[in-house]
């Protein structure tokens, strides 16, 4: 019997003297023998289908009443193989995260398609669907998805099947429907996803390269998306399983469970957190489901395993669930076979090292500088990759970190730690930055109205920026009402010679490289404007409201009062450097290099974003007569006992289970505990100085004593460690100077 294949074709008629019924034949031939018939209401009951046998390139229909002819063309309808249908940036295999590119093949055309996908190791469960085109609706991820919107999955084999596809303006659905031909979609290669495990590895970024795996999500299509699960398979020595996740602004919840085969089918709960920073609070309860970690940055935890029975290839279970309609998300991870508790902190004495205490003098002012012994092996130690947090992340308050005070937050990663006083002075000027909120919080918005901003130029290159924000009366209103507000209270001076003339607003608008969401995308761009600039408001010839900002530039003409005069100068030069710049810059670091416009369009992807207080900030030069006699320097060790801390509970009623328990090392066993979000933590410190300075000439160190890690701050408890006078050194205690 020769091949076959069903043809699909639609027939529609204002002929009223065509009612069939119709002979069908395989070519234009009429006078053959037909190869089948078919009434009218067959023919037009769309689609009509039809098994013909292989090669056939034409059907004849053929009235036998009224012996009208029509003839068409058809084609098989596999579509697969007349195609050659795949899809590029595809692998059979990978680790975690299923990337794909484009529906390709060898017809022309292929921009509108459905794809579901099936999983895992199950090919009648929907997993998710993917689309491009016409056909993409909300809710579906859209090709190409690689990178960061790569599809985040539990391991598994998927399946895909292309549900529709429209070719040449023919629409082929494994489903069939009206105007649709039926073919089959299970055209393409399955992936078989692995889980993520002690012995893979996906994290080949420089940012915290001591993790195995870094998974990063990114779903902005306008509906809630559904939840991700990974799967992380350890092994019998796993003993903690360390992570950091960050939610962005969107506070995003990670749900961590381990599945053991010394546990059958029960499934043990071990973290649940929400973590982002739009409208939730810090909530550490051990009672409490789900917990919530308020921070833009990282939240980071170590669970502990060691309270379980631990088997080769069980599984820890994460899931991530969103809770708004876009989200951005990364979760770094690793399983640790043990943890290197460093005693170091604990035991060094913290000592100033004699020989770096230099006193650096001049006729205005003094600096005390000088070194503290630190702790050597505390640089690439398990408690400075897992549990301290590096400068820059998550810095949740009270703090995951060993922190100074008086010294910038990266100094405990040297040996020895470095201090350097600021200027003891002696009845001089002294400029600062003056920052000054302005109307309360800038928060972000969207409008159903299109939003454009464009940035011009009064004329010539070089001259003043035009800022051009086109919107509805809602946006435009929010800058102009906001600009009102800051030129009526914060002007400051006109006059060229008083301090407070050298200021600027800070304005926001939101980020064009980044998502129209402004709250999960938390960059924007600043601008800065002097309050000399000048707004205007109308309509524009198309019926938009604008408003238009030409940006003032200054020059300086402030001078410094006396000789003793403390950066009055530099900070006054860096005032007009922002604001000339920003008014005159036509660079991607300033307003983007708008000199052409972008738009943000309120469709299914794109909202009118804006800001509902743009200027919200600013910043003021300010001239302080001050003397300047003491200054303090502590360190601090700070541990929280909800990082360190695991009880795992039953997977369904959340009661909690003691008996399972783990914790990392003793951190909390010493200094003093505080209460903070339903939860405790410890607070010990490692030394404490004062550096006190009676004249130009002369100064001293003393030290509060430190006693089971807590320091009496009291000055009236402190101990004479070092002191300076007339050029010589006239005391040094043994106990707080070394070497």
């Amino acid at each position: 019997m020769p091949a076959t294949f069903s043809a699909s074709t639609c027939i529609s008629t204002n002929n009223t003297s065509a009612v069939g019924p119709f002979s069908i034949y395989l070519d234009s031939d009429y006078t053959s023998t037909p190869f089948s018939s078919a009434t009218l209401t067959q023919l037009t009951s769309c689609p009509y289908v039809i098994v013909v046998p292989t090669g056939t390139t034409s059907l004849g229909f053929k009235d036998t009443i009224s012996h009208y002819c029509l003839n068409i063309p058809i084609q098989d309808n596999n579509v697969c193989t007349n195609c050659n249908l795949g899809l590029s940036n595809y692998s059979a295999s990978t680790i975690t995260k299923l990337s794909c590119g484009i529906l390709t093949g060898s017809c022309q055309n292929i921009n509108d398609y459905v794809i579901n996908w099936y999983g895992p190791n199950d090919t009648t469960t929907l997993e998710f669907t993917s689309g491009a085109g016409s056909f993409l609706t909300t809710g579906m991820i859209p090709h190409p998805f690689t990178g960061i919107n790569s599809r985040p999955l539990s391991e598994g084999v998927y399946t895909p099947v292309i549900s529709k596809i429209k070719l040449s303006g023919i629409t082929f659905s494994n489903t069939g429907g009206t105007g649709n031909v039926l073919f089959s979609g299970s055209c393409l290669p399955t992936t078989t996803i692995l889980p993520l495990s002690c012995s893979n590895q996906t994290n080949f970024s420089s940012s915290f390269p001591y993790y195995n795996h870094f998974i990063d999500y990114q779903f902005l299509n306008g509906n809630i998306p559904t939840p991700v699960n990974l799967t992380y398979k350890v092994s019998a020595s796993t003993k903690f399983f360390a992570w950091r996740f960050k939610g962005s602004q969107n506070p995003d919840r990670i749900t961590i469970k381990f599945s053991g085969s010394s546990y059958g089918t029960n499934i043990l709960g071990l973290e649940d957190v929400v973590v982002g920073f739009n409208n939730i609070t810090n909530n550490f309860s051990v009672t409490t489901f789900p917990k919530s970690a308020s921070t833009p940055y990282y939240f980071t935890k170590l669970t502990c395993l060691t309270g379980l029975t631990v088997n080769n290839n069980d599984n820890i279970l994460i899931t991530i669930t969103p809770s708004t309609n876009e989200t951005i998300w990364e979760l770094f991870s690793t399983c640790l076979t043990s943890y290197d508790c460093n005693t170091c902190l604990k035991t060094n004495n913290y000592k100033i090292i004699g020989s770096s205490i230099t006193g650096i003098t001049n006729s205005c002012s003094t600096k005390v500088k000088f070194s503290i012994t630190g702790c050597s092996n505390y640089v690439n130690s398990d408690l400075q990759k897992y549990y301290v947090e590096s400068v820059g992340s998550f810095y949740q308050s009270p703090n995951n970190y060993i922190s100074n005070i008086g010294i910038s937050l990266n100094t405990p990663n040297t040996n020895p730690v470095d201090f350097i006083s600021t200027d003891y002075l002696v009845n001089q000027n002294k400029c600062t930055y003056d920052y000054f909120g302005i109307g309360g919080v800038s928060d972000c918005a969207t409008d159903t109205n299109n939003t454009k901003y464009e940035k011009t130029f009064v004329s010539g290159v070089g001259s003043k920026g035009i800022f051009n924000i086109t919107g509805s009366s809602t946006v435009i209103s929010s800058y102009y009402n906001s600009w009102v507000f800051a030129k009526t209270n914060y002007s400051g001076s006109s006059s060229t010679t008083n301090a407070s003339y050298y200021r600027y607003f800070q304005c926001k608008i939101p980020s064009f490289i980044t998502s129209n969401n402004c709250y999960e995308n938390s960059s924007y761009i600043s601008l800065y404007i002097h309050p000399s600039s000048t707004v205007s408001t109308g309509l524009t010839s198309s019926g938009s409201y604008y408003f238009r900002l030409t940006a003032e530039t200054i020059s300086n003409n402030f001078s410094a009062l006396t000789t003793c005069d403390v950066d009055c100068s530099g900070f006054s030069n860096n005032i007009i450097y922002n604001i000339n710049n920003f008014s005159t810059g036509n660079t991607t670091n300033q307003w983007g290099n708008y000199t052409k416009e972008f738009i943000y369009t309120p469709n299914t992807n794109n909202f009118g974003v804006y800001y509902t207080n743009p200027f919200f900030y600013g910043t003021s030069l300010q001239i302080n007569r001050t003397t300047l006699s003491a200054q303090t320097i502590g360190g601090l060790w700070y541990t929280n006992q909800w990082t360190t801390n695991t009880i795992p509970y039953s997977g369904v009623s959340n009661t909690l289970i003691p008996s399972l328990s783990g914790t990392v090392c003793d951190y909390n066993l010493s200094g003093v505990t505080n209460s903070y979000s339903n939860n405790f933590y410890n607070t010990k410190y490692l030394y404490y100085y004062y550096i006190i300075t009676p004249t130009l000439s002369s100064f001293e160190i003393w030290s509060a004593p430190i006693v089971g890690y807590s320091a009496n701050t009291n000055f009236n408890n402190a101990i004479l460690a070092y002191r300076y006078s007339g050029g010589n050194v006239t005391y040094s205690s043994s106990t707080y100077i070394i070497g």
